[in-house]
């Protein structure tokens, strides 16, 4: 049985899309939004097409990727080669390459190319959120619709 991720709007509202007919329907979940767990249900379509939808709560998207990059520490004192593993809208999860200085609260100038038609280039400050290993989890300071660097990145999630 297939299975579709559906991700809660800030009121409690989510878009499950029938990977079979592809007919779009907007769900009341607010029940959800405060359990700890995932939540799986099954949905029957219009169209008889029955799936599973797994109720994401993460605020944006976030695709998995596979780009190379470097990060950059403010200051410019260390410069790290980085493999970019998940991106979001609001932020991303990246492997070091290797060992390196940086730590949780550092603020860094991530700069990588999108696997898209043009191989765009997106340079972003973010914060150091978490570190698990080799792996960063890192938040973009900053959001605007009107930068070069986060309408590309929009337009490459949608």
């Amino acid at each position: 049985m297939n299975e579709v991720k559906a991700f809660i709007d800030s009121e409690g509202k989510a878009i499950i899309k029938c990977p079979e007919c592809h007919e779009v329907r907007l769900v009341d979940v607010k029940n959800y939004t405060k359990l700890d767990r995932h939540v799986r249900f099954k949905v029957k379509c219009s169209c008889t097409h029955a799936f599973k939808v797994l109720l994401e709560r993460r605020e944006y998207y976030r695709r998995a990727v596979d780009f190379d990059g470097t990060c950059l520490l403010q200051g410019g004192t260390v410069q790290a080669e980085v493999k970019i593993c998940d991106l979001s809208r609001k932020g991303m999860k990246v492997q070091l390459l290797k060992e390196s200085p940086i730590a949780v609260g550092d603020k860094v100038m991530v700069e990588f190319r999108l696997d898209d038609e043009k191989k765009t280039l997106i340079r972003k400050d973010a914060v150091v959120r978490s570190i698990m290993g080799q792996f960063l989890g890192m938040e973009f300071f900053s959001i605007d619709p009107h930068n070069v660097y986060d309408k590309a990145l929009g337009f490459y999630l949608m």
